[in-house]
C-alpha cells in the first residue's frame, strides 16, 4: 500500500506546487519530475506502468509547457493530469497488466500470483482508481466550466476519491476473498 502511495507522490507533489497557479508550473513539473527519480528510482528501473507512464508524462509535459504557452492548458492542468491518470489506469487493464498487481505482488506470496482470485482483486483495484480518476476529472472540469464550487467545497470533492481509493486499496482485498470464499 504505501509502495503504491509513493508513487503517486510525483502527483501529490505536483498537485501542492502547482495549486492552479500558472507561475508555479514549471516548478512544479520539476518537482514531480526530481521526486519520481529520488522517490522511485527502483520502481522506474523495475518497470512499474505507474511510475513509468508518470516519469513519461511529466518530462513530456516539461517538453511541451516549455516550447508552447497555452493558456488553455495551464487553466485545465488538472483535468489534462486526472486523465492521464484514467489513462495510466484503464490503459495497464487494456494491456492485461493492472497497474496494482505490480505493488500487490510487493505484499503478496508469490504462490498466489497467477491465481484467479488475486489477478481479478487487482483488475478490479485497477478498474475503481480509474473510476476515480475519471471522477476527479470530471470535477475538475465542472469546476472550471460550469459549477464554480467554492475553494473549500472544491478541494474536498477533488480529493475524496483519493483517500477512497486508499481505503479501498487497503480494505477491499481481503472483503473480495471473503466474498468469493463464501460462494
Amino acid at each position: 500500500m504505501f509502495s503504491m502511495l509513493k508513487s503517486f507522490l510525483p502527483w501529490i507533489l505536483y498537485s501542492i506546487f502547482f495549486n492552479n497557479n500558472p507561475e508555479r508550473l514549471m516548478l512544479a513539473i520539476g518537482v514531480a519530475l526530481a521526486s519520481s527519480l529520488i522517490f522511485d528510482w527502483k520502481d522506474l528501473k523495475l518497470g512499474f506502468i505507474l511510475t513509468r507512464c508518470t516519469f513519461i508524462y511529466f518530462l513530456a509535459l516539461l517538453i511541451f509547457v516549455s516550447l508552447y504557452h497555452s493558456i488553455w492548458l495551464e487553466e485545465n492542468m488538472w483535468l489534462v493530469s486526472n486523465v492521464m491518470l484514467a489513462t495510466i489506469a484503464f490503459g495497464s487493464v487494456l494491456i492485461k497488466k493492472p497497474f496494482t498487481i505490480q505493488y500487490a505482488k510487493q505484499k503478496v506470496p508469490e504462490t498466489h500470483w497467477n491465481t484467479p482470485l488475486f489477478i481479478e482483486i487487482n483488475y478490479i483495484l485497477t478498474m475503481i482508481w480509474g473510476a476515480i480518476f475519471l471522477f476527479t476529472a470530471l470535477t475538475n472540469y465542472l469546476h472550471v466550466d460550469a459549477l464554480k464550487l467554492n475553494g473549500v467545497l472544491y478541494f474536498i470533492v477533488n480529493n475524496i476519491g483519493w483517500v477512497i481509493g486508499a481505503y479501498v486499496s487497503k480494505k477491499f482485498p481481503d472483503y473480495w476473498k471473503k466474498r468469493k470464499l463464501s460462494q
